[in-house]
């Protein structure tokens, strides 16, 4: 079955949020399948002015008439895209973003909340992005073809990125992770009203990727989000990534010099969160970028009500939330981060050749700002030995080759393997994990040199091969389908 973007109908419909709001979405018919779409339903009050950098507080009424209108598309959160076009990053929007964007989208084969009816499976989505960018908005994330193919609802969220959503003074009024806090602020909101739209909140699957999928796996070590969903897919990404924590002094060292740069930061070495909130978001965006390019990114940090412990820990006292769990990264993980990386050197039709010598000593000089962690010298000879050791000089495919495995392996491959593997151990868990090898040869987004990258897998995941068949092959349309059937499946059965 083909689902294009020609709705053969479309009508309003309506469904009752709370005593006071109805909630307008539209339902489409495609070909013989309905799916009731609702976009843009506000899951927290808007973090501008006082709220900048707070933890979101919940909705205290969605306005002042008995109606709200979700039938357009969010704007997406303010996102930091460090000078990239964003045509070469597919999962960043090329619109502008706005603070106040902590907004759901649902997409539902019914509405009816009669618990007297059947409810269906929900799937609700965390997008990637290193947690600097990221949204909603983009066509990639539409969930017709997935709720309409699995039977299932469908929910993507925004949430704050880059200096909104992981500036930190190490108080309440800029506690960090605000990442994980808006996250589980829409996984609340579900919780709570996914059953007017269909949905069983029993029956939840997280899911995401790269970021969203370190996402995912932290909510899945977190107390805080227990009983939220019950089970979890893990698309390229795992919280034993090393852009997983930062130690609360170098959040807070880092928070500074943005503090400092904004001349909000007073003669004691204290952030003026006042003087911060005064300033526009350009401003700050501005000086965010600047501190970016000197090669300081904010991140996470372990220790607060979320993450409270690093996994490792954890995982060692079994603290585990959900049992079932989906694991799997992408054959050539390292490809595309190469790409976006060093983009004059890997460019996606024509990287150049690079011999053995220049490949070991790029991947020295690169390691620590990848992520991959200081290297000592009896660290990086085992991992250039493993690499390398059956590599020629001037064999230049084999090199860069050995690249994209030290980089995807470094990132994605081992912290997912050894997730899976420790989750495995756990009493009662079902783990089940898949590698990703497909490469699109029609209209590829990629070149051919890189394989089966980080990310790829999202648009089978989602459909894109059935609403656009022309640009795909009849396999790939299969083998979308397979994927949302298995993905749905999971999410129905484990």
């Amino acid at each position: 079955m083909i689902f294009n973007n020609n709705f053969i109908d479309c009508e309003l419909v309506s469904t009752q949020l709370t005593d006071s709001t109805k909630i307008i979405g539209e339902k489409f018919k495609v070909v013989d399948k309905e799916v009731y779409r609702f976009l843009g339903i506000s899951y927290a009050s808007a973090p501008v002015g006082d709220l900048r950098f707070k933890k979101p507080a919940p909705v205290d009424s969605y306005g002042d008439t008995d109606v709200y209108n979700a039938t357009q598309m969010p704007s997406p959160c303010i996102n930091y895209l460090n000078g990239v076009d964003p045509s070469e990053m597919p999962w960043s929007s090329p619109l502008p973003g706005d603070e106040d964007c902590l907004y759901l989208n649902i997409w539902s084969p019914n509405i009816s909340g009669d618990i007297t009816k059947k409810l269906y499976p929900v799937m609700v989505w965390i997008y990637g992005g290193a947690f600097q960018t990221g949204s909603i908005d983009l066509d990639l994330y539409d969930g017709q073809t997935l709720a309409t193919t699995g039977d299932v609802v469908v929910v993507t969220f925004n949430y704050r990125t880059g200096v909104f959503g992981l500036f930190y003074d190490g108080s309440d009024e800029a506690p960090g992770n605000l990442v994980l806090h808006d996250q589980r602020m829409a996984l609340q909101w579900v919780h709570n009203n996914i059953q007017k739209f269909g949905g069983d909140p029993q029956k939840v699957t997280l899911f995401g990727e790269s970021a969203g999928s370190i996402s995912v796996g932290i909510h899945l070590l977190s107390p805080e989000s227990s009983n939220l969903f019950q089970r979890a897919i893990l698309q390229s990404g795992s919280p034993y990534h090393n852009i997983g924590g930062l130690p609360s002094e170098v959040a807070l060292k880092q928070s500074k010099l943005i503090a400092k740069d904004a001349n909000c930061l007073t003669p004691q070495e204290v952030i003026d969160l006042n003087c911060m909130r005064r300033m526009s978001s350009n401003q700050i965006i501005a000086i965010y970028k600047d501190i970016y390019t000197r090669g300081i990114a904010l991140q996470l940090i372990f220790g607060d009500e979320i993450s409270q412990r690093h996994p490792i820990h954890a995982l060692d006292r079994r603290l585990v939330n959900v049992t079932d769990v989906l694991i799997g990264t992408n054959r050539n993980e390292g490809s595309s981060i190469l790409f976006m990386g060093v983009p004059d050197m890997f460019s996606r039709r024509a990287p150049i050749n690079i011999t053995k010598t220049y490949a070991i000593q790029f991947i020295k000089a690169m390691s620590e700002s990848w992520w991959l962690g200081a290297l000592s010298d009896h660290q990086f000879l085992q991992i250039t030995e493993y690499y390398m050791s059956a590599i020629d000089e001037d064999d230049y495919v084999s090199v860069r080759q050995s690249l994209v495995d030290i980089i995807g392996d470094s990132l994605f491959i081992c912290p997912s393997v050894y997730l899976a593997e420790s989750l495995s151990q756990i009493n009662g868990s079902k783990v089940f994990y898949y590698q990703f090898t497909h490469i699109k040869h029609f209209g590829n987004h990629w070149g051919q040199w890189m394989g089966s990258p980080h990310f790829d897998e999202i648009q089978y995941v989602f459909g894109l091969p059935l609403r656009y068949p022309h640009r795909y092959s009849e396999p790939e349309m299969q083998l979308s389908m397979n994927l949302m059937k298995s993905w749905s499946s999971f999410a129905r059965n484990g």
